[in-house]
């Protein structure tokens, strides 16, 4: 995929207020404009572990908008950048594809290019949808009848 891409930024520090006043901050490793000049978010993550959509989650699920996510790192992964990519678009104005992740390792003989999952309506809906956390416990590490 990045072949033929254009890098154009690299380290874009990001910010983004809900009305709330809560603010989100991030940076966005490389900024690249594609083959059919939409800007791309790329996130560069450095592990050996797998990462890809049909990792086990071991019943573990995200929280508040994300509880419909399985907590692997394919999802959290791909919703960090899915906000990355939605901050970018906000503040720019900018027309914007969807992101990917670049998994590098010292131990992998080549890159591995990922598409991330499509969370672009997790990522609006945390960016702008106003709960109450209270509302949203973490509750992955009790049982049922503790809940």
């Amino acid at each position: 995929c990045l072949a033929g891409w254009e890098a154009i930024r690299t380290e874009l520090a990001l910010f983004h207020t809900r009305t709330d006043t809560t603010t989100f901050a991030g940076q966005i490793d490389v900024l690249y404009k594609d083959d059919t000049s939409k800007y791309r978010v790329v996130d560069i993550k450095r592990t050996d572990k797998e990462v890809h959509k049909n990792t086990s989650n071991f019943g573990k699920w995200g929280i508040g908008p994300a509880a419909s996510l399985k907590d692997t790192d394919f999802y959290k992964y791909s919703l960090q950048t899915w906000i990355y990519t939605l901050m970018f678009e906000r503040l720019t104005g900018k027309q914007i594809g969807n992101p990917l992740l670049v998994q590098v390792h010292p131990q992998q003989t080549e890159a591995h290019e990922i598409l991330c999952a499509d969370l672009q309506n997790v990522a609006h809906n945390i960016l702008e949808v106003e709960y109450n956390s209270a509302h949203y416990q973490d509750t992955s590490n009790t049982t049922p009848s503790q809940q």
